[in-house]
């Protein structure tokens, strides 16, 4: 039997005070941080704004990137606590 592989990619990002896990669609045997993650948030990071930012900044930020993109990501505070947040596949 032949299985129809999706292979995705885990970011991890420490965003001051936040902890940003995103996995992303890729194709096998991509491995390492996905640019555009990281791109969208070091942008969020390089703000002239009051610190840390607000979640639903981050949230904006990563959903920027569409759902074909993104598959699910989560949000962390310090003391690990957060949540997981999955794009709306209709």
């Amino acid at each position: 039997m032949t299985l129809n592989r999706l292979t995705e990619r885990m970011t991890r990002v420490n965003l001051k005070g936040f902890v940003v896990r995103a996995w992303t669609t890729a194709e096998e045997g991509d491995y390492g941080q996905d640019h555009r993650v990281t791109g969208v948030l070091h942008d969020l990071g390089n703000r002239p704004t009051d610190w840390p930012p607000a979640h639903s900044e981050i949230v904006e930020a990563i959903d920027s990137l569409g759902h074909e993109v993104v598959a699910a990501y989560e949000i962390l505070d310090a003391d690990g606590n957060g949540c997981v947040i999955y794009p709306d596949w209709k």
